[in-house]
């Protein structure tokens, strides 16, 4: 259909009858098409109501960072990160790292065991390495295997023969999940964000 037919067309339900209206008899035909017009522009009408409702939905958060400066260089600060002896030193809710499958350290594709606390609460989580860039990088995701996985990252930028900028950050998207997430949402995505927070300022301490 052409641009110019198109925009002939009527687009609301007083045009179309006026548009089928028989100039004579006719009429029984007309009310079948009347009843038709109106069911289809209710049709019409609940689907828009239905799509507007569907974009109202508040969007939840699942992502957070934090950049610190850190008086170490990148080689260090990438050292450190990847012990996974002292890692739990750095976060606030990991209490003890373990590799899996008989690693013995960091590279792409190695998967090991986080031993977590908060408050009362304890848990276990599996990663998997997914970057190692001795210096540059380091990311993992928990758990392996699994479509909505939380993606967690570490980006070292050398400042200087003795200095570096880190960025610790996370990706959950299943935050935005509640129908699966295993534990309490709300707030999850914030208190994600403080722990990002502690860790980075732990680090900075762990070299001051």
């Amino acid at each position: 259909m052409g641009a110019e037919s198109y925009a002939d067309t009527p687009r609301d339900i007083d045009s179309c009858l006026a548009a089928s209206r028989p100039q004579s008899g006719g009429w029984r035909a007309h009310i079948r098409v009347e009843r038709r017009l109106r069911e289809f522009f209710q049709w019409v009408a609940i689907g828009q109501t239905e799509t507007m409702h569907a974009s109202n939905k508040p969007e939840m958060p699942t992502q957070g960072s934090v950049t610190v400066d850190v008086n170490a260089s990148a080689e260090d600060v990438y050292a450190l990160l990847t012990d996974l002896e002292r890692l739990p030193l750095l976060s606030p809710e990991n209490v003890r790292c373990e590799f899996l499958g008989g690693a013995t350290e960091i590279e792409t594709g190695v998967r090991f065991r986080g031993h977590n606390k908060a408050r009362d609460y304890e848990w276990h989580a599996d990663c998997e390495v997914t970057v190692a860039d001795g210096g540059a990088s380091f990311a993992y995701v928990v758990p392996p295997d699994f479509e909505h996985a939380t993606t967690w990252t570490y980006d070292i930028e050398s400042t200087g023969p003795a200095t570096c900028r880190v960025t610790e950050s996370f990706d959950a998207p299943m935050l935005a999940m509640p129908e699966i997430y295993p534990g309490t949402i709300d707030g999850r995505c914030e208190n994600l964000r403080r722990a990002c927070a502690t860790t980075m300022a732990n680090l900075q301490a762990a070299f001051a």
